[in-house]
């Protein structure tokens, strides 16, 4: 004698909890850091992921500042934060491992901020010849 199989109700549920999770937490904004947030590290330290989210979000200040004096301008700076955005990910993960878990010192914040940021965005050569 077979027995009918049931139709999974709890796992259909708890498949779309997580998608629905999933898709709210792309689609809210995400909290901007604010610079000031940065200003005294030895009273209020910074979490070692806030210092390089802070750091990723200037890409594009960095590549037009790279691609300023460019003849080909947009051209330049577009391929710029492209390769910026294909670094990313791996940058992060490079600088982040060699972070203290909490920064503490304005030297600390520059150095892991523009280690981050030449890796993202090499300063040397200023057109796509990367």
């Amino acid at each position: 004698m077979k027995v009918p199989m049931k139709f999974p109700y709890v796992t259909v549920v708890l498949v779309l909890l997580a998608l629905i999770y999933v898709l709210w937490d792309q689609t809210r904004p995400s909290a901007d850091l604010d610079p000031q947030r940065f200003t005294d590290l030895e009273a209020n330290p910074a979490s070692a992921s806030d210092v390089l989210a802070f750091f990723s979000r200037q890409t594009e200040g960095m590549c037009y500042e790279k691609t300023a004096s460019s003849s080909t301008g947009t051209d330049d700076l577009e391929r710029c934060i492209d390769q910026a955005e294909k670094r990313e990910a791996r940058c992060l993960r490079a600088v982040g491992e060699g972070m203290p878990e909490v920064i503490r010192s304005e030297q600390a914040f520059r150095r892991y901020g523009l280690e981050l940021m030449d890796c993202m965005v090499p300063m040397q050569g200023v057109t796509g010849s990367e």
